[in-house]
C-alpha cells in the first residue's frame, strides 16, 4: 500500500467512523481500495446508503450497507468534487 493509498483509506474510514455514530447497525470496511491516486473527495447519500468516492477519473458508488460497489462512473478529466442532491 502506498503512501498516497494509506492516506485516502485513512480520511475513508475517518467518514465512516462518522456514519457509524449516526447508524448503530453500520458495519465498517477495513479500507476501500479501488482508486489508482488520491481520494480527492467524497460524499454520503442523504439516507446514508451509499457513498461516493471521487478519484482519478472515476467516482466510485458504495453501498455502506455490504461495501460492495454498486457504480464506477468515468469523466475524461480528473474529478475532484462529488455529492448527492438533497433527494438523493
Amino acid at each position: 500500500m502506498t503512501k498516497v493509498t494509506a492516506l485516502a483509506d485513512t480520511i475513508i474510514v475517518f467518514a465512516l467512523c462518522l456514519l457509524s455514530s449516526t447508524q448503530s447497525n453500520a458495519s465498517l470496511p477495513e479500507y476501500l481500495n479501488d482508486h489508482l491516486s488520491w481520494v480527492v473527495g467524497l460524499a454520503f447519500s442523504p439516507d446514508g446508503k451509499l457513498l461516493a468516492t471521487a478519484g482519478d477519473n472515476y467516482v466510485n458508488v458504495w453501498d455502506t450497507h455490504s461495501w460492495q460497489k454498486k457504480h464506477v462512473l468515468y469523466h475524461p478529466n480528473d474529478v475532484f468534487y462529488v455529492l448527492f442532491s438533497p433527494d438523493g
